[in-house]
């Protein structure tokens, strides 16, 4: 434990026990005030500092009963002690004489009170009757669903303001008739919103709200309160009862409806609750209006987090987690027509920065949690002779934030993520080895030791610089705090995996041995909808609980004993994060009634609760974007005004730190510097694509002429330019995902499954535009987000600072495609404060990337890197990791005794970001070679105007030569392969660029090349290589050694790519591969079919001699490694697999197979059709009815389904229709980085027919249906799916990619026994091609078994 807490000992205090404390004052001499609290007596005591200002502290005791015993359940009032002072005959000061007016003021000494409390103590152990009363903590109300109207409370005066807020602007005609009342839990959300409705006069008062189970609440508020007294609580219940209810009860009453998202779901329902669509509705209250769904259904704002913004991990499973109801019932809500619409929600930040609240008067309210903390404290001091109990805030508690690091082992695996450009790291640390429930690895974490260790610094059982032992502070247990933690995991697996470690490793805790586990969310949860049941009952048997969820009841449920949770996933949403960390703020309250069910006491059992984060810089990010939209909402601008609201917020709820053993509480000056960190783990672009857009600004036609010549943020195509010598538009081209079809057969391809584009045609055509309308004016958004990163000014924090500083960079304004005009007109033109705040917070971020000056200039590198990530879609920055290990492969053979003298020079062709420049000149020094030799032997092509500038940063940063980059205005990377002559000058060195000058030449060329670059501008459609010409512009150079990455498409295919893969396999210089099959283990999220390389081209190596190594991985594991032959004689293909290179080199020798696939009989291919072998499109929809005549063919089609064609529109391949066969999909995963889809195939029979979708197999073999079924287990074999993969370059199956099968006899009198179960024909095949043990091993791994 570490020593110094005294920063957490003034900040925690959990559950404080019942205390009586007494106090002096000079003002009342020999007399004691003596009263009692169940809070800290010192902030008690300052409470009556404010009536009686020179009180001295005495002395306090505890209150709580038993004595001296562990579970103390009851205590006594300062009124017992008060009692024996009178039976005791003690003086007592009457109000109107006690300081402060108190009404506890006794002339008693210390001693007198001890001998009361002793007293008070023999009492309570001896037999009833007792003298004294004695109070439980624990709850003995009870739950009620009817109620007497009672209660006459009125309003408080913040309650009230906000219902004289919603009655003024009713009065406006000129503000739209829809407000919102912003404001936490524990305000009276409902109580207000129906004081406003009896004040607007409202006869039908429908509320909905997405949480079913605050119903009791709203009906309570309802029905026990005198204000009420003549409305009629309904819900859709009432409604199935009578189809007349409302009508029936607005006869003599007020209604109120109560309705669930739920109940408004169902393209019936205006039908089913007609009653309520006929109704005039006089107010419609909108409960939890926050969900993403409605944010984006209104006004003209459009909000970037559901369309712009990555997804990711989509392939994992998060949870099965509440449904998404909002979205199915909106519409019907829209539907409504109510003459008042409140909403309410405690989250609403996607809704403000819209602007369906743009006037300030629709917001009638706003309330957080430090107004909340703020009100409950001034109630103590203006209430001092009033119970605790009852302040209306009662139980509400503080949030104490905890932001640290992951524990050591765990934090560098999470820097290695980083340098491979990888997002997500705490999805990536807390995720689970399998996702599916069926495979038992699910239940194990990928980096278990990572995981155990971080949960062992913070229980305490190990030790770490970077991670508070919390759960083994002191005053924490003292405090009864985190007795009930939730986790927040990434996955439902991640859920199984960590009940299990917390089950298996119990022996390894201090403190989690003592909790038990609730899955909530996994896989293997039990309990379901009781979960919430366990908890309370543990938590009355005072056992402690862990809760494991990843999305399930974080929303729309309260779990009051909750009071600590720790979260492990990555999210950078305010609204999910907010919405999930304030399910600790419900209050854990329990209540003691008398007989007659009146309150006599309130306990609160969490007064402060617990937020661990292990993604400090997110938590950062995120407060101070709430800051922003804070600020926004109330039409305030600046910095300053954030930094206000910044104080406030981490002054109700702290964040503490811990780093190198020491706490320390962040300021909010500290955010800034979080805030660069966490935009650099993100990266520019999606700083870009997260922020909202206002369309009404292109009305102004300066900036709508600027934003219609932008591509879409995220395009293939990225950011256009206007600068090559013939004024042609110029595009960063080049997508990254390789192309789709095969080399000799048409692109494109519409796999099973699929749904035909006839059929899906997109009706939203309006909302399609707006959004790429939204994300053409984000990516200008980007150029300027781009421009303040880059240049080099330290106080750009907004829109103006920009243009202020425009004179200043122009070169970098102009190579951006930045217009001073239309940033002049934006800034006149944004007027929406809430979008504004954004932009400016986003330009503020961008800024302080660089802005640091205690950075030293390798770290700024380091961060800008990591900050870029990507360009644009089309340019990808390589991962440091990646690039180290092609760097060192590339420098192995140099001999570096004499580089000094004569250095050899180097090239990145397609820098974007310097990276590979950078990481040479690492390694260089470490091989001894002088500082200023290193710097100047490096040169740079830049692939854009943006990479220019993002390179020229670099070099200026690190103080290499500028005009070692080739000046863009000469020429960029895409030029050095066209086909036209033009002599590339450096500027300052006079000198032809690879022209043949001898003084130039370059000995190594490195970089990650454009890869291809798209037909269209927009970046849609299909793509043409262009690796392959850099690949051939590096060989021509002829420099001594080449490395670059390139997408693997080439190797099996690729459109155009037959030739250059010929010279590719002659050539004898390539000396290795590292093929990654898996794209993402190199790029991330970035999706790249059929995988990527790197290579080394040696020219003093030749691999006819040496063979060639050829290393492979999948799924970021090593599959194999050998030296071998390079290819196989007159075979055009490069396959990369070794296991598969030497059996199907095997096959060949031994003349099982033929190169020529086409003319032989001995390969399955010779029997598997053209693509589209009867003529019909996969978007044919041109079907008929059945006419049951025989004029009609059955024609099988995508998504599995079938329909009727007339016989007379058969075009091609009549030969095949009379023929019994088997059809397998042209389009499936088999051989590519997807999942294996198990080449699901089906047998059509004598005029059945096939679209597009399908290939056919096996129809000239005049296959029996027995037959038939032979081939179709063939297929399914893993031995054929093996072979399969080897010759397929992509999703895409066509003939060739069958070229390795053997044909079979598929009658019964075949050598292979047909009738067997599908492993079992596998191990005939492989005892009948005598395939080793290893060979056999690597197959059934590698390939999925059939489901």
């Amino acid at each position: 434990m570490t020593e110094n807490t005294e920063l957490l000992d003034q900040i925690i205090f959990g559950y404080v026990p019942h205390r009586i404390y007494a106090f002096s004052t000079p003002q009342a001499v020999n007399y004691l005030k003596v009263g009692e609290t169940s809070r800290s007596v010192p902030v008690r005591l300052k409470e009556w500092q404010s009536k009686i200002a020179d009180l001295k502290h005495e002395k306090d005791w505890l209150a709580m009963l038993p004595k001296d015993t562990v579970k103390q359940k009851e205590f006594f009032r300062d009124f017992a002690l008060h009692k024996y002072f009178k039976d005791n005959a003690f003086d007592y000061l009457p109000p109107e004489d006690a300081p402060g007016n108190s009404k506890e003021f006794y002339k008693v000494t210390l001693e007198q009170v001890e001998d009361g409390i002793g007293a008070i103590d023999q009492d309570y152990v001896g037999e009833p009757p007792h003298q004294y009363t004695y109070l439980s903590i624990e709850d003995n109300s009870r739950v009620v669903e009817q109620w007497a109207r009672s209660e006459s409370f009125r309003p408080r005066d913040d309650q009230q303001e906000v219902i004289d807020n919603i009655v003024a602007v009713s009065k406006d005609i000129t503000v739209t008739p829809n407000y919102l009342l912003f404001a936490v839990m524990r305000f009276g959300k409902t109580f207000v919103a129906l004081e406003a409705a009896k004040a607007l006069e409202s006869k039908l008062t429908v509320v909905v709200s997405a949480k079913a189970d605050v119903k009791l609440e709203w009906k309570q508020n309802l029905e026990s309160h005198k204000d009420f007294d003549g409305y009629v609580f309904l819900d859709s219940d009432s409604l199935r009862d009578s189809p007349t209810a409302i009508e029936d009860n607005l006869k003599n009453n007020k209604v109120m409806l109560f309705l669930t998202l739920q109940d408004l779901c169902g393209s019936d329902i205006k039908e089913k609750h007609k009653q309520v669509f006929e109704q005039n509705i006089d107010m419609l209250i909108v409960d939890e209006s926050h969900f993403g769904a409605r944010a984006q259904s209104y006004g003209e704002v459009i909000s970037s987090s559901s369309s712009v913004r990555t997804k990711f991990f989509k392939n994992q499973q998060q949870d099965d987690s509440e449904d998404n109801t909002e979205i199915n019932a909106l519409d019907n809500i829209k539907a409504l027509s109510p003459g008042y619409t409140l909403h309410l929600s405690g989250t609403p930040y996607r809704i403000l920065m819209g602007n369906e609240f743009s006037n300030p008067k629709q917001i009638v309210g706003k309330i957080q949690f430090e107004d909340i903390l703020d009100a409950k404290a001034k109630w103590y001091e203006e209430h001092l002779y009033e119970p605790e109990w009852e302040n209306p805030y009662f139980g509400f508690p503080q949030m104490v934030r905890f932001a640290f690091n992951l524990n050591d082992d765990a934090k560098q695996k999470v820097e290695e993520l980083t340098k491979d450009g990888k997002k997500s790291q705490l999805n990536e640390i807390f995720g689970s080895m399998a996702n599916n429930k069926d495979d038992d690895n699910h239940v194990k974490f990928k980096h278990e030791s990572y995981v155990l260790k971080t949960l062992q610094a913070l229980d305490g059982s190990v030790k770490s610089e970077s991670i508070f032992p919390i759960l083994n502070y002191d005053k924490l247990k003292e405090g009864k705090m985190a007795h009930h933690i939730v986790m927040v995991l990434p996955f439902k697996a991640s859920c199984d995996a960590m009940d299990k470690l917390l089950t298996d490793h119990k022996g390894d805790f201090n403190n989690f041995n003592d909790y038990e586990i609730i899955n909530i969310a996994g896989h293997d949860a039990p309990l379901g909808k009781n979960a919430k049941k366990k908890i309370a009952d543990y938590a009355n048997e005072g056992k402690k609980t862990i809760s494991l969820t990843v999305n399930k009841m974080l929303t729309g449920v309260t779990v009051p004993q909750w009071d600590t949770m720790i979260f492990l996933k990555d999210t950078q949403s305010p609204q999910e994060y907010d919405q999930a960390i304030y399910r600790l703020q419900s209050p854990y309250v329990t209540k003691q009634v008398d007989e007659d069910g009146n309150i006599i006491n309130k306990e609160d059992l969490k007064p402060q609760t617990l937020l661990i984060d292990f993604a400090p810089n997110r938590m950062m990010s995120i407060e101070q974007y709430k800051a922003f939209v804070l600020t926004a909402s109330e039409g305030g601008v600046g910095n300053d005004k954030v930094k206000e609201s910044l104080i406030r917020q981490m002054t109700a709820s702290p964040i503490i730190t811990f780093n190198s053993e020491t706490l320390t509480q962040v300021k909010p000056a500290d955010i800034l510097k979080y805030i660069a960190a966490y935009s650099s783990e993100k990266g520019i672009i999606e700083e870009a694509g997260d922020i909202s857009v206002d369309l009404s600004i292109l009305e102004n036609a300066i900036i709508k002429a600027a934003i219609d010549s932008e591509n879409e943020i995220g395009s293939k195509t990225g950011i256009k330019f206007n600068q090559n010598e013939d004024g042609d538009d110029e595009t960063d081209a080049g997508k990254v995902d390789s192309e789709p079809g095969d080399n000799d057969e048409d692109e494109g391809s519409d796999g099973d499954g699929s749904t035909d584009t006839t059929e899906s045609k997109d009706t939203n055509d309006l909302k399609d535009a707006k959004d790429s309308l939204a994300k053409k004016i984000q990516n200008y958004y980007l150029r300027i987000l781009f421009y303040t990163f880059l240049s080099g000014e330290t106080e750009i924090n907004n829109l103006i600072d920009v243009i202020d500083s425009f004179d200043h960079n122009k070169r970098l304004a102009e190579h951006l495609g930045i217009e001073k005009s239309v940033l002049q007109e934006i800034d006149k033109t944004l007027t929406n404060p809430r979008v504004r705040i954004e932009l400016d917070n986003k330009i503020s971020n961008a800024n302080a990337l660089l802005a640091d000056k205690s950075l030293e200039s390798s770290e700024k590198v380091a961060r800008a890197i990591r900050a870029f990530k990507r360009i644009s879609e089309s340019e990808v920055f390589t991962p440091r990791k990646i690039t180290e290990l092609m760097v060192e492969q590339v420098l192995a053979e140099i001999d570096f005794t004499d580089f000094n003298k004569n250095p050899k020079l180097f090239i990145d062709i397609a820098s974007k970001s310097g990276i590979y420049l950078l990481v040479l000149f690492d390694k260089l020094l470490t091989k001894g070679v002088d500082l200023e030799v290193a710097k100047n032997c490096l040169y740079a092509v830049a692939t854009s105007p943006v990479a220019y500038e993002f390179t020229r940063k670099v070099y200026e940063l690190m103080g290499f030569p500028v005009e070692h980059i080739l000046d863009i205005e000469w020429a960029r990377s895409y030029d050095l392969i066209k086909e036209k002559e033009k002599p590339y000058v450096i500027d300052g060195l006079n000198q032809y660029y690879f022209k043949g000058d001898e003084d130039m030449k370059f000995d190594v060329v490195v970089g990650n090349p454009p890869y291809s670059e798209s037909d269209k501008d927009d970046g849609k459609g299909s793509s043409k290589p262009l690796y392959n010409l850099f690949i051939d512009l590096a060989r021509k150079m002829g420099p001594e050694r080449i490395s670059l990455i390139t997408p693997s498409v080439w190797f099996l295919g690729g459109k155009g790519l037959d030739q250059f893969r010929k010279s590719m396999l002659s050539d004898i210089h390539f000396k290795s591969f590292q093929n990654y099959i898996t794209a993402k283990d190199v790029f991330g999220d970035v999706n790249l079919r059929g995988g990527v390389n790197y290579f080394i081209w040696d020219m003093n190596y030749n691999n006819s001699e040496n063979g060639i190594e050829v290393t492979e991985f999948y799924n970021n594991r090593l599959l194999s490694s050998e030296v071998r032959d390079y290819s196989i004689s007159d075979l055009n293909l490069f396959i990369s697999d070794n296991i598969g290179f030497n059996i199907i080199s095997r096959f060949m020798k031994e003349g099982i197979l033929e190169v020529e696939y086409e003319k032989s009989n001995k390969i399955i291919a010779m029997n598997v059709s053209e693509r589209n072998p009867f003529g019909y499109p996969t978007t044919f929809n041109e079907f008929e009815d059945d006419k049951r005549d025989g004029t009609q063919y059955k024609i099988f089609r995508s998504g599995g389904k079938t329909g009727l064609v007339s016989k007379s529109t058969l075009k091609k391949g009549v030969d095949l229709v009379d023929k019994i066969k088997v059809i397998t999909p042209f389009a499936n995963n088999i051989g590519t980085d997807l999942p294996d889809d198990n080449l699901n195939i089906q047998i059509i029979g004598k005029n059945e027919i096939v679209t597009e979708t399908y290939l056919v197999v096996g129809a000239k073999l005049n296959l029996t249906i027995d037959d038939a079924a032979n081939l179709g287990k063939y297929l399914k074999t893993k031995f054929v799916r093996y072979l399969i993969s080897l010759a397929k370059a992509n999703q895409n199956g066509t003939r060739q990619t069958y070229r390795f099968v053997p044909v079979q006899n598929f009658t019964n009198d075949s050598d292979i026994n047909w009738s067997q179960s599908i492993p079992e024909i596998d191990k005939d095949l492989y005892k009948k091609y005598r395939l080793s043990n290893d060979e056999i091993t690597f197959i059934e791994d590698k390939v999925k078994a059939m489901e």
